[in-house]
């Protein structure tokens, strides 16, 4: 598989430790996203850089479950 550079980078951070995940409220509600720390300029490209490696089944899943809050759950 080749990596573009961007892909790279991103792969670099993560396995530097430096990806932290957050939470952003966008009109449809609350989103997890990733963000790189201790890097200068825009790095908001990372998110989808790291999703794209590490996307599973599960996580496929889970974003379809969107909330309005923080808290709020599907009841089960």
């Amino acid at each position: 598989m080749k990596l573009s550079p961007k892909q790279r980078e991103a792969l670099n951070l993560v396995a530097d430790g430096k990806i932290v995940p957050s939470l952003v409220k966008e009109e449809d509600g609350w989103h997890a996203r990733w963000r790189a720390v201790g890097t200068s300029g825009e790095n908001d490209w990372i998110d989808s850089y790291v999703r794209e490696f590490t996307m599973s089944r599960l996580s496929e899943d889970a974003e379809d479950q969107k909330h309005e809050t923080l808290h709020a759950r599907n009841p089960s």
